[in-house]
């Protein structure tokens, strides 16, 4: 049994999920630790792979780790223990691979989560200070202090597998999201029933209502399967292959909407949210027509929307604007960056960050730069963001463009405005209805639509940083097709020229 620890200050196991067992539970014991082998118990077939998520509270860095004893000798190698993760709070998710050689049977397993008090490696702490599975790792107990931890144990039973054969069987496919942002993370699975083994996951996803199916990643051992973000609505579907027979069977899809852009856009909030409150914050922001003086706008998040009560700036693609943001001296450094949505995706990214500078008392805390407008930044109304940081330039980074970093530094402000970009990309009175392009987003190949009585002359095609990445010539009358499959997954700016004008349109490439 470990040794007692002190779990009621947010160091504790909430809720532990694993092939049956979904357990909610909390600091329920003085000790820290609970016994729940008595419980619900999770059935595994062993040379089959499961996921297990444990969410954790909000006690500080929790390191989370898991035990299980396969070969039943009633103690817990270090060939037995599996990292789950870090997390300052929530849930925590890992596959968990039951060896072929795991005895049938009745076995425990231990769940344990440590508050890092001294920010140590956390793949490795629990294998830094001896038997993991049982004392203190942080090693607050020489002190005669009880670690903040929280231990829980449980019981699996593991069921030996068989090979299988002919043709599988698989559930229908699952999501744990209905709806996402572009860049929202989720998981697709699907499984096979019973005690075979032998078999090999293939996720797939269909953007055209399942016409086309394309492989999602490499092929594995398991049915559960991570989505990093998707750029439109789409369907996934799990193919599963007997490695014996070679044969396979597909599931029946699930679809996963894709939300509004406006709907997605982070902003700092009551999760994360900055403090303007102690000095560090906008008082001025100038750039070319808007000259904005303001205070700590809201003062729970640290937060000020102008988009819609300050005229937006005129600007010109491929021109450059000065800037100048006066700061609170609330920090003896102040560092500034400013991000403009470019590509219109709601979404700001690397690409789309000026670090401004740092200020400090020496310049009165006024930071001034230059905003270069590249030439692929697409046509209308763009969001603009300014964010001041308590925080050195070199700890100053793109990632601030949702609030603050670490949360137990999160002085600062973030405000946003409006630019109005024209792309002289687009020439004249030209009526982008003559050329369009399809599909979007694309996979292979992308289909130039032009009007009856129009030419399509070049097509040019920009990644966001502006570099030309691909540019093909068209003749009359030959089939308007560009194969992009060797184009990275990302965001392009598409630039078509007829005989009757250029026109400049958004690619989302998978």
């Amino acid at each position: 049994m470990p040794p007692v620890s002190d779990c009621s200050d947010g160091d504790q196991i909430q809720n532990v999920s694993f092939a049956g067992i979904n357990n909610d539970s909390g600091c329920d014991s003085a000790e820290g630790y609970s016994d729940f082998t008595a419980g619900t118990a999770a059935s595994v077939v062993s040379g089959s792979t499961y996921t297990l998520s444990v969410t954790v509270g909000d006690g500080g860095d929790e390191v989370v780790g898991a035990y299980i004893d396969f070969n039943q000798n009633q103690l817990f190698e270090e060939t037995e223990f599996f990292y789950v993760g870090t997390t300052p709070s929530g849930t925590l998710t890992t596959s968990i691979a039951i060896p072929a050689s795991a005895l049938a049977g009745s076995t425990r397993m231990r769940i344990r989560t440590f508050y890092n008090i001294w920010g140590d490696d956390p793949e490795t702490l629990y294998l830094d200070f001896g038997d993991g599975s049982c004392v203190d790792v942080t090693g607050l107990d020489e002190f005669g202090e009880p670690s903040y931890s929280e231990t829980e144990d449980y019981t699996i039973n593991v069921t030996a597998g068989t090979p299988c054969d002919g043709t599988p069987t698989i559930s229908d496919a699952t999501a744990t999201e209905t709806s996402v942002c572009g860049s929202t993370t989720f998981t697709v699975s699907a499984s096979v029933s019973g005690t075979s083994i032998g078999f090999s996951y293939q996720l797939q996803s269909s953007t055209d209502g399942g016409e086309t199916w394309n492989d999602v990643g490499d092929a594995q051992s398991t049915g559960v399967f991570e989505v990093t973000g998707q750029a439109a609505a789409t369907s996934y579907r799990v193919t599963v292959t007997c490695t014996d027979s070679g044969l396979s069977a597909s599931s029946t899809p699930i679809s996963v909407a894709q939300n509004d852009g406006a709907d997605c856009l982070c902003t700092s909030n009551e999760s994360n949210p900055f403090d303007c409150n102690d000095g560090d914050l906008i008082l001025n922001v100038t750039i070319g027509s808007i000259n904005n003086d303001s205070e700590c706008g809201d003062t729970d998040y640290g937060y000020s929307d102008f988009t819609g009560t300050i005229a937006a700036l005129e600007a010109e693609a491929g021109e450059s604007y000065p800037i100048s943001v006066t700061t609170g001296n609330g920090f003896s450094s102040e560092s500034v960056g400013v991000w403009i949505d470019y590509n219109q995706d709601y979404i700001f990214s690397e690409d789309e960050f000026t670090y401004i500078g740092t200020g400090n008392a020496t310049d009165g805390y006024v930071v001034t730069g230059n905003i270069a407008i590249p030439t692929t930044a697409l046509d209308g109304p763009t969001r603009m963001r300014v964010v001041v940081a308590a925080a050195v330039a070199a700890n100053f980074t793109w990632e601030y463009a949702c609030g603050p970093l670490d949360p137990e530094s999160f002085f600062g402000e973030m405000e946003d405005y409006l630019i109005n970009v024209t792309n002289d990309l687009a020439t004249g009175e030209f009526d982008k209805g003559i050329v369009g392009i399809y599909p979007n987003p694309a996979q292979d190949v992308l289909n130039i639509e032009v009007a009856s009585g129009a030419t399509l002359n070049t097509v040019e095609i920009y990644n966001v940083t502006g570099q030309k990445v691909m540019q093909q010539t068209f003749v009359a009358n030959a089939q308007n097709t560009m194969n992009v499959q060797t184009l990275a997954a990302g965001v392009y700016i598409v630039k078509l020229a007829t005989d009757q004008g250029t026109s400049s349109q958004r690619l989302v490439k998978k």
